[in-house]
């Protein structure tokens, strides 16, 4: 009887610790949802104009550290954002028209 509730609780305790050590993703969603709006937007306003669009995408990093006791693991979750760019509405500065539309919805971008 003694083994199967040793059994038990190692059991429990590694399933607990497994979900404590995996980055949750649901916060991506948000500005993966909002990259689109902002890419389908500027690629439907500037259709029809002169210059170029291009769509693609560009890479959100998210760095996590688990500490267990005293090691620590580090780890980095890369998320592919929808991302536009249109001559006819960045003014010189590519993908500026995208930017400015996730600044309204609340992402602030920094590209490097």
């Amino acid at each position: 009887m003694k083994k199967w509730g040793l059994l038990l609780s190692t059991t429990v305790i590694a399933i607990a610790l497994s979900g404590c050590s995996s980055p949750k993703q649901t916060e991506q969603a948000p500005v993966v949802s909002a990259g689109q709006e902002c890419a389908d937007t500027v690629l439907t306003t500037a259709k029809g104009k002169s210059g170029t669009r291009k769509f693609t995408h560009i890479q959100r990093e998210d760095s996590f550290v688990v500490r267990f006791g005293n090691s620590s693991q580090e780890e980095h979750v890369l998320t592919p954002v929808p991302y536009a760019e249109a001559t006819a509405l960045d003014n010189g500065k590519p993908g500026s028209a995208w930017i400015s539309c996730m600044s309204g919805k609340g992402f602030t971008i920094t590209k490097q």
